[in-house]
């Protein structure tokens, strides 16, 4: 197997993995901003420009956007090997193709919920497990606010607003 049939196979694998990855991770980007928001407390702007969503993002949501980013180096260097100039328009390409795909995933707030939720009961666990109550407390609520807001908006089925949109909303009820 020559180089450039390696390359080729590894190109459309890493481009593949990437609009996969990539698109789910912006929907669930979008949705712990819009909760972070919601569930943090009214008028905390200042102190919490984008509300608690630094505390109820999942771990996992921070791999997801490492291994993008990486990907999209892969990608641009990869393209670039192959033909000089094809690495920069294919990222962009990718990046316009998986805004696309995003729609493609579910677009309701209630899905990406359930999952903050299930993360953040193991969360709660894991602190308590490893003896670190002041962690597990934190977790604690940061949970009885996501069912919460779960219980409050399950029937409205919420489609996932723009970063836009999100942007402009008040942190607090």
């Amino acid at each position: 197997m020559s180089y450039q049939i390696i390359i080729d196979i590894l190109l459309v694998a890493s481009i593949g993995i990437c609009l996969a990855i990539g698109s789910f991770a912006a929907n669930m980007q979008a949705v712990t901003y819009w909760v972070g928001k919601k569930i943090a407390p009214f008028g905390s702007e200042k102190e919490l420009p984008r509300g608690f969503q630094d505390a109820i993002t999942p771990k996992f949501q921070d791999n997801f956007n490492t291994v993008s980013f990486i990907l999209y180096l892969l990608i641009l260097i990869l393209g670039s090997i192959k033909l000089w100039y094809i690495g920069l328009p294919l990222v962009l390409a990718i990046l316009l193709l998986k805004n696309f795909l995003r729609k493609l995933w579910p677009n309701n707030i209630n899905f990406y919920l359930k999952m903050l939720i299930q993360n953040m009961a193991n969360r709660m666990a894991d602190y308590t497990k490893n003896g670190d109550p002041m962690r597990s407390e934190a977790a604690k609520e940061m949970l009885e606010n996501l069912e919460s807001l779960y219980v409050s908006i399950r029937d409205e089925n919420l489609k996932i607003p723009s970063f836009e949109e999100i942007k402009r909303m008040p942190v607090g009820e």
